[in-house]
Order: C-alpha cells, then structure tokens, then sequence
C-alpha cells in the first residue's frame, strides 16, 4: 500500500509535469501565432503600398494614352484637310481635261465632216467611170486609164503572172518554200499586225517587244513593253503595264497599269487595274482584283472575289474564295477558305478546311479524324527572346475547377456557322455526317475552362475565344501542361508538408507507445504486488 501511495504521487507529479510543459508548449504557439499576425499585418501593408503604386502607374498610363489618341486625332484632321485639298485640285483640273477634250472632240468632228465631203466626191467620180459593156478592156498588161477597167479575167492573169514571176506568197497554198528566205513579216523595224474582219487581232512589236495574238488582244494605244497577250481581248485596256503574260479570253483584260503579271484562263484577273505581281491559273482566278498585289491563284475560282487584299495564296479549285481585302493569307485543297474576307496571316489547309481568325491555323475540315506527325508539334521557347516574366500561373486553383467530359461533336452544324454565322439548334443525329461525328470524344467544354480562368484573373493562352460572328471557341490542349506542372509542384508541397507532420505524429505514437508499455508493465506489478499481499492477509 506504501508503494502504492509513492507510485501514485510519483504518477500526480508526472502529471503535474506533463500540465506544466503543456501550458508552456502552448504558452509558446500562442507567442508564434501571435509573431506570424505580426507579420501578416506587414505583409498586407505592403501589399496594399504595392497595389496603391500599380494604382498610380495605371493613372499615368491612361492619362499618355489620352495624350496619344488626342494626337492622333489632330494628325487625322489634318490628313482630312490635306485630301480636301488634293480632291478640290484634282476636280479643277478635271473640269479643265474635260474642256479640252471637248474642243478636240470638236475639231475631230469637223475633221471628219470634211473627209465625208471629200470622199464622197471621189466616189461620184468613180461611179461615172465604171465598167459596163462599152467601158472596159481585154488586156492582160495594166495601163495607166483612170476610165478603162480590166475585167477580172485579165486582172487574175496579171496577179498569177506577178506571183510567177516575183516568185510571191500565194492565198491558196505554196510549195518548195525556201525557210531562210520565205516568211511572212516585215523587213524593217515596223511591227507585224494581224487583222479579222478588219478589226485588230494581234501585233508583234520590234522596239516595246509587246506581243499580243487574238481578236482585240492589246489592242490599246500603251508605253508598257515586255507584254504577251494570247486571247480574245486579253490585255484589252493595257496603258502603262509592262512585263505581264495574258493567256486566255479576257485575261487582265482591264489591267492599265499593273505589271509583271500572269495570268492563264478564261476571265483570269479580268478585273485588274494596278496591282503587280499577281499570278493567276484557272478560270476566273483573282477574277475581282483590282488593285491587290503578290497573289497567287492556282485552280478554276481561286481568290475570284478578292479585290484589294495583297500577298495571298490559294491553290485548289475556289481556295481563299471568300477572301476580299484580307492580306497574307494561305489556302491549300479544294475549298479551303477564310470564314471571313478581311482576315490576315490566317492559313487553312486541306479539303474544305475553314480558319475563322487572324493569325490562325486550320488543318484539315470538320471531317477529320486523326492529325498525325512522326514527331510531337514544338513552339519556340528560348528565354533569350521573353521578357516580363512572372512566375504566377495558378496550379490546384485552377485544375480543379475543370471538368472533364465526354461528348459527340456536331461537324455539320459547326460547319454551316462558319459559313453563315447562324447556329442550327437542332437535334443531334449520330446518322453519319462524317466518321468523326459519330465518334466519342474526351476534353473541356471551352466556356467552362474560359470561366475559371476568368475567376481567378488567369490570362489563359489556352482557350481562344472567336474574334467575329462567323468564329468559334478552340483549345490548345498542350497549354494545359503549365498549369498541371504548377498544381503537380503545389501539391508536391502538401505531400512534403504531410510527410514531416506524420513523422511527428509516428515519434509521438512511439513515444506514447514506450510510455503504454512502460505503464502496463507497472500496473502489472502493482497487480503482482497486491496480489501478494492479499494472499498473506489471507
């Protein structure tokens, strides 16, 4: 019983000890948090120091660009005056042409009405000396009588005896042609012109080297040199333009100034008046070009529409036919066109492939399926050429907030919204559009990835929203790596954090466990002990 009594004091002065370290153990988390609220508190004013200065620096920014559009809108009022005054000069002397042209127009009339006079003189003469029954003549050698007529007899022997004599070209087929000296063209500098019907078809030209073959091809009054013009009224209206090729009916058939162009087909840059460098092969290519330059059509329709824009190229049957005043563009495969006509730098290639932005790359149509490569598409990323880098993409924020799904992808109706800007809400079928609208997909719903983005300030490069009527949501499915790298890395820190407090935990459990032991062992020789002493009492 003594040992008893001893033991249990020793076991209240244990927990008196025990209460005493607890109270200082917690003595001393209250000292820690109260350091860690202490600088919290700092943290947060500096924070907001921080914020008030970014505040100060956006001030300053929106009063430069105030500045800058106030200059820029002096700048435009003064270029608006200027082209006042450029078109108030150029209608003068335009009202001054037009009363000169006039004036020659005038005096050409009364050129003219004199001429008619005169010509008809000449031709009452030589109606009151024609050939009738007692007025004509048998011989075979012309003579100099303004009175006496040959008859067609006697004139057809004279030309088959000059024929035979000067050894000439006949109409009607020759034979033992001697190619060095047997030709048709001239023997001087003057140019070899071809004519139907008497209207002009063609002319080799020695000094401009213009070359033209085709009824009214190049049949203009033109300075240009270094032309070729192959067809019914190809290179028609030419002034200026040099170094172009037409082949084919009405190819650059109002082109005036544009040059070192080509262009091959029925109707191929029909429209062009200045633009340069253009090449067009196919029928009704870069039909509605006017002044657009650098662009290449290759197949039946290709760039027909466009009109201004410059450095295009499509090749497939109606490639780029959307595109009007739009610039760098590319479109490879039958049908692969912008959604739009004012788009840049935007690329579509493949059958019927629609790229519905600027600065964009659609591969492929809305039937595709797979998109295969030996190796895995790379982007630039040498740190040499970044700058204002900032280590703020979000991690478990932002990935657990996506939601995963599954889903069926509507080929046709996206198709028709790119073409029209109007979205069919009707039923989805599976009934086979294309293989690839009945196939089960994996992915994001754009807007739901655009709204957590969104929610925590994140400038995702990922989803890219439309920029027109015509556009639609797409997703770089590869951007997602940053973030999950980012969210891997936060939870990387939790786990390690976990680690360190459950080895506390396996110490304090060991610890714990030792004093259990150590306890049990204790108790059971108290138990031993009382036992003992009760069989002596006994």
């Amino acid at each position: 019983e003594s040992t008893l009594t001893a033991n249990q004091a020793n076991e209240v002065a244990r927990a008196t000890a025990a209460e005493s370290t607890l109270t200082a153990n917690l003595t001393n988390e209250v000292t820690r948090a109260t350091a860690a609220e202490s600088t919290l508190t700092t943290n947060l004013a500096y924070e907001k120091a921080r914020a008030q200065a970014a505040e100060s620096t956006l001030t300053a920014n929106q009063a430069n660009e105030v500045a800058r559009a106030t200059a820029a809108e002096s700048t435009l009022t003064a270029n608006l005056t200027n082209e006042v005054t450029r078109a108030t000069a150029a209608e003068s002397t335009l009202t001054t042409n037009l009363a000169y042209e006039k004036a020659r127009a005038q005096a050409a009339e009364s050129t003219l009405t004199a001429n008619l006079a005169n010509e008809l003189a000449r031709a009452t003469a030589a109606e009151a000396t024609k050939e009738n029954a007692t007025n004509k003549s048998v011989a075979t050698i012309l003579g100099t009588s303004d009175i006496l007529f040959p008859t067609q007899n006697a004139v057809k022997t004279y030309v088959d005896g000059q024929i035979t004599a000067k050894a000439g070209w006949s109409f009607i087929g020759n034979a033992g042609l001697i190619p060095a000296t047997n030709f048709i063209g001239t023997t001087d500098a003057q140019p070899l012109r071809f004519r139907v019907n008497n209207t002009w078809s063609g002319e080799i030209h020695p000094t401009s080297a213009n070359t033209s073959f085709g009824l009214a091809a190049f049949n203009s009054t033109s300075s240009g040199s270094g032309n070729s013009a192959f067809g019914s009224l190809a290179l028609l209206s030419n002034t200026t333009g040099s170094a172009n090729n037409a082949f084919g009916q009405n190819s650059l058939k109002y082109n005036t100034t544009g040059s070192h162009s080509t262009s091959y087909g029925l109707n191929s840059l029909y429209a062009n008046i200045s633009g340069n460098q253009n090449t067009a092969t196919g029928t009704y290519t870069l039909f509605y070009n006017t002044i657009g330059d650098n662009n290449t059509a290759n197949g039946q329709a290709a760039l027909q529409s466009n009109t201004s824009g410059s450095n295009n190229t499509a090749i497939g049957r109606i490639a780029l036919l959307g595109n009007t005043t739009g610039d760098n563009n590319t479109a490879i495969g039958y049908g692969a066109d912008v959604s739009t006509g004012v788009l840049t730098n935007a690329t579509a290639i493949g059958n019927g492939a629609i790229v519905d932005a600027s600065n964009k790359v659609r591969i492929g149509n809305t039937g595709v399926t797979v998109i295969e490569g030996q190796v895995a598409f790379t982007n630039p990323s040498d740190a040499r050429f970044k700058n204002n880098i900032k280590r703020n993409v979000p991690g478990l924020d932002f990935i657990t907030q996506l939601q995963p799904v599954t889903y069926f992808f509507d080929n046709k109706k996206m198709e028709t919204f790119t073409k029209t800007g109007k979205l069919i809400n009707s039923d989805f079928s599976q009934v086979g559009y294309s293989p690839s609208s009945t196939k089960i997909h994996t992915g994001f719903l754009a807007q739901d990835v655009e709204k957590a983005a969104n929610k925590l300030g994140y400038d995702f490069d990922g989803v890219n929203a439309p920029v027109d009527s015509k556009g639609y949501y797409t997703l770089g499915y590869s951007q997602f790596v940053v973030p999950l790298v980012q969210a891997v890395k936060e939870q990387q820190v939790i786990i390690e954090d976990l680690k360190v407090v459950n080895e506390v935990q396996r110490k304090v459990n060991a610890d714990l466990k030792k004093d259990n032991e150590l306890q049990k062992r204790q108790l059971q020789l108290i138990i031993e002990r009382l036992n003992n002493l009760e069989k002596k009492d006994k």
